[in-house]
């Protein structure tokens, strides 16, 4: 099976974690803060999903599980996020109650 690999945009501030809940969450706000201070923006995203299934969302609406609300990341899946806005709106929970998945995101500036 071929598999893509894909370089974000900007320079890769690191990569870090963060747990799913059953209530829908943002990106670390401090993640998404250029490591130089100013007031440089995030400009691209890469995000892992790495064991359970999560919903997620941009912009305006929020993910929910009941009803289903939003775009289901399965395991393995990779997100790509290459605007601000998405970046910054970006949310995600659980896809399914308590199952707590674990995501990687890479924020590039």
């Amino acid at each position: 099976m071929s598999r893509q690999t894909r370089i974000i945009a900007g320079t890769p501030k690191g990569t870090f974690p963060m747990a799913s809940t059953d209530s829908a969450q943002l990106l670390t706000a401090a993640e998404l803060v250029h490591p130089g201070g100013g007031d440089r923006l995030p400009v691209s995203a890469m995000i892992t999903v790495e064991d359970f299934a999560i919903r997620y969302t941009v912009g305006n609406s929020t993910p929910t599980l009941v009803p289903a609300l939003g775009h289901k990341g399965a395991e393995a899946n990779v997100i790509y996020l290459e605007c601000t806005y998405s970046i910054k709106t970006f949310k995600f929970l659980n896809a399914v109650t308590g199952s707590n998945a674990t995501i990687q995101v890479t924020v590039g500036f």
